[in-house]
């Protein structure tokens, strides 16, 4: 319960949602570059990538993921945002590497067929609503994990009852 009264506290919301990715949105990019000592996004200048959080002289641009996802609920459709580390997990490849291949063919700025062939397949998505989501420009819901629903290792040890998490240490 005290993960409950936390999250009310803070005003953030925490579900599991069982979804089929529609279509992996690419209007927005679908990678940055981050500093490579805290993960924040870089701001370009003239000749190099200073990080303005972390004011690490020493650090220098990574290739992440920030991938916009459209799924269905089978009730709904949202658009569920996915940072590195969910995407590394799931696709098992780095962000570097996959615009690499699309620099190499030659079509940049298009989603790449790693991620394209996301596209019509279910997961369970564990996913996190705050406040700062629904003041920005991003998508509201962030996803802090993902679970492939056609692979039983990957299932999850969460007991959802009566419409409640129940997380295990209840």
């Amino acid at each position: 319960m005290l993960y409950i009264r936390l999250l009310l506290l803070t005003q953030e919301a925490y579900f599991i949602s069982k979804a089929r990715i529609v279509e992996v949105l690419g209007i927005n990019g679908w990678y940055y570059v981050s500093c490579s000592w805290c993960g924040i996004k870089l701001h370009n200048s003239a000749a190099d990538l200073p990080c303005n959080h972390c004011l690490d002289s020493n650090a220098c641009g990574v290739v992440s993921y920030r991938v916009e996802l459209l799924v269905d609920d089978e009730n709904n459709y949202a658009t569920f945002l996915v940072l590195n580390n969910e995407m590394l997990n799931l696709t098992k490849q780095a962000a570097a590497t996959a615009l690499n291949d699309e620099v190499s063919r030659g079509v940049c700025n298009k989603v790449p067929p790693l991620l394209a062939a996301l596209e019509n397949r279910v997961f369970l998505f564990h996913v996190l609503l705050t406040a700062n989501n629904t003041s920005t420009n991003s998508p509201p819901f962030t996803v802090l994990g993902i679970s492939d629903t056609t692979n039983p290792a990957d299932t999850l040890t969460d007991e959802v009852e009566g419409g409640e998490c129940k997380l295990p240490s209840e």
